[in-house]
């Protein structure tokens, strides 16, 4: 199940935590384009309305299981460092902003 959900202009980022509660947690994201999945190179920058999106790497190239696999925000690691949803904003300020979605 997704941790985090962040959509805007038919772009959708998907972020899970991989081994929730261990030693071992993790960050993976997954990247959509009009419900199109959008496969990355590592070490990739895209620029969407979410931001500027880095591919890490696949699940399969990471080195540890704690690694931050999948594309993320700016080159960050997981949703920690995403933007934050906004708060009671309206108007033009409040669109201009990814929606995010707090699943966990």
């Amino acid at each position: 199940m997704p941790e985090r959900i962040y959509e805007k202009d038919g772009w959708k980022l998907v972020v899970y935590v991989t081994n929730k509660g261990t030693r071992s947690q993790g960050i993976h994201g997954d990247l959509f384009h009009n419900g199109t999945p959008v496969s990355g190179k590592r070490g990739q920058t895209l620029t969407t309305p979410l931001g500027d999106v880095y591919y890490h790497g696949s699940e399969m190239e990471r080195a540890n299981l704690w690694d931050t696999t999948g594309w993320t925000i700016s080159g960050k690691s997981g949703f920690f460092n995403l933007s934050t949803p906004p708060s009671e904003s309206s108007g033009d300020e409040q669109a201009s902003r990814p929606l995010e979605y707090g699943i966990g």
